[in-house]
């Protein structure tokens, strides 16, 4: 079951890839040694991911022109690893995946990719992201940074001094990113970089100083819980391509 499950993944990672018409992400689930026959690609073969029924679990993101998996090797030991246009770190085009080394900051559990930056929800509800920052994308207050190359870890709402703790899931798209954070009175979302056209859901489509973008996370404002369901509490974010945020609530 998990054999068919992990081949659909990569099929809907490859119809991705070929929207996007990026080379270096193409590149990665094409045949070892068989330039553009992506259309009998056999994961069994394929040079860059060796053998993956290894693998014990996946997750997989696709942004702007890079898109990253995540590893869960064995027990406890988790990697990620990026390809493409400006995943990695290095801001370099990867035709082959490229190690993101996150182990001096925490285990990663989930990745997204946005326009050029990526992040990682860590072991503890911390967040670290890296990459494109020319608005804040990493959210770790860094504001004279286009790019950032080691992986930095997303602030508090409001604080650039304190680091964001108890996330659920993280998102990301366009250039911005949002977080599902739980707290002691329920869940709430905060969110970060550009915030043009009221991605943060702050009621203003600017931050505190009266900036297009944020670099440090912004808490949503006008979610519930409401008199109509004062229960509801966050269970899911969703982001699209342009940064516009959905949040799936449950009762009870």
């Amino acid at each position: 079951m998990f054999k068919i499950f992990l081949y659909a993944v990569l099929l809907s990672l490859l119809v991705s890839c070929k929207e996007t018409e990026s080379p270096a992400l193409l590149d990665l689930i094409e045949v070892a040694g068989s330039p553009g026959r992506t259309a009998d690609f056999n994961p069994q073969r394929n040079a860059y991911f060796g053998d993956l029924h290894v693998l014990q679990d996946i997750d997989l993101t696709v942004g702007e022109s890079h898109a990253c998996a995540l590893w869960a090797v064995s027990d406890g030991v988790h990697k990620v690893y990026c390809w493409g246009d400006q995943g990695h770190p290095d801001g370099m085009p990867h035709y082959s995946a490229q190690y993101v080394n996150l182990e001096s900051l925490g285990t990663p559990h989930q990745v997204t990719a946005g326009d050029g930056f990526s992040c990682a929800l860590l072991s503890g509800g911390q967040v670290a992201c890296w990459g494109a920052n020319d608005k804040g994308q990493v959210g770790a207050g860094i504001a004279d940074q286009d790019w950032v190359e080691a992986p930095a870890l997303v602030r508090e709402a409001y604080n650039v001094t304190g680091i964001l703790s108890g996330a659920s899931q993280v998102v990301a798209g366009g250039g911005s990113a949002c977080a599902l954070i739980n707290t002691e009175s329920g869940s709430t979302v905060a969110c970060w970089g550009d915030n043009s056209w009221s991605q943060h859901a702050d009621g203003t489509g600017e931050d505190a100083t009266g900036a297009s973008h944020a670099t440090y996370p912004v808490e949503a404002q006008g979610l519930p819980p409401s008199p109509i369901a004062p229960e509801a509490q966050a269970d899911e974010l969703s982001m699209g391509s342009g940064g516009h945020v959905c949040v799936r609530y449950k009762s009870g």
